[in-house]
C-alpha cells in the first residue's frame, strides 16, 4: 500500500511535464461527500477533484474522498467508528452539458476503530476497490452535484470479511470550483 502512495505522489509532483498545452488550466473543486453502503452505514466528510484540459481534455477527473462514520450513522449512536480515505478516476461523458454521466473506480483504505472483544473476529481494516456509475450536474457555474451508484468488490456481510464495508453503496458528493 506504501508503494501505491508513492507512486502516486510521484505522479502528482511530476505533473507538471503533462501540461504544457497553451490554455492547460486546472480546475480545482473541493466540497462535502456522503455514502450511504446499503442496509448499513452512513459516512461523511470532505472531497477534493481535479481536472483540465490536460487531462484527457477535461474527460478524466482525479479526486479524493476521505469520509468517516462518526460524521454520519456513529454520530448519533454507538456504531462502530469507521475512516475511508479513497482516490478516484472519474471518466465524463458529455462533458459540454448540464447532465454528464460519469463512471469512476475508487481505490482506498478503510479502518474500524472496533473497541469490543465481540467484534474481535472481524477484520478492523479494509483495501476498498469499487467501481461507480453515476450523473453529475451542474446548477451554477461553480457548483456541482455528483451522485453515484459503486459496488464494494471487497466488502463482508457482518459475519466474515470486512463487517464495516457492504456491497452497494450510494455517493453523493457536492463540489464549488475554486479555479474554473
Amino acid at each position: 500500500m506504501k508503494k501505491f502512495f508513492l507512486f502516486l505522489s510521484f505522479i502528482g509532483l511530476s505533473y507538471g511535464g503533462f501540461c504544457q498545452e497553451p490554455d492547460s488550466s486546472l480546475h480545482l473543486s473541493a466540497g462535502i461527500s456522503f455514502k450511504k453502503f446499503a442496509g448499513f452505514y452512513t459516512m461523511s466528510g470532505v472531497c477534493a477533484e481535479v481536472s483540465g484540459k490536460c487531462l484527457a481534455r477535461e474527460h478524466l477527473a482525479l479526486g479524493l474522498n476521505v469520509t468517516s462514520s462518526s460524521l454520519g450513522s456513529a454520530f448519533f449512536n454507538n456504531g462502530i467508528p469507521v475512516v475511508a480515505a479513497e482516490l478516484y478516476a472519474r471518466w465524463i461523458f458529455r462533458k459540454e452539458k448540464t447532465i454528464q454521466p460519469f463512471a469512476l473506480l475508487n481505490l482506498g483504505f478503510a479502518k474500524a476503530f472496533v473497541n469490543s472483544d465481540k467484534y474481535s473476529s472481524l477484520s478492523t481494516s479494509a483495501l476498498l476497490v469499487s467501481p461507480e456509475a453515476g450523473v453529475a450536474c451542474r446548477f451554477k457555474p461553480r457548483m456541482q452535484l455528483q451522485g453515484g451508484l459503486g459496488f464494494n468488490l471487497n466488502s463482508g456481510n457482518g459475519l466474515k470479511g470486512p463487517g464495516f464495508i457492504y456491497p452497494i453503496c450510494f455517493q453523493l458528493r457536492l463540489l464549488y470550483t475554486f479555479k474554473n
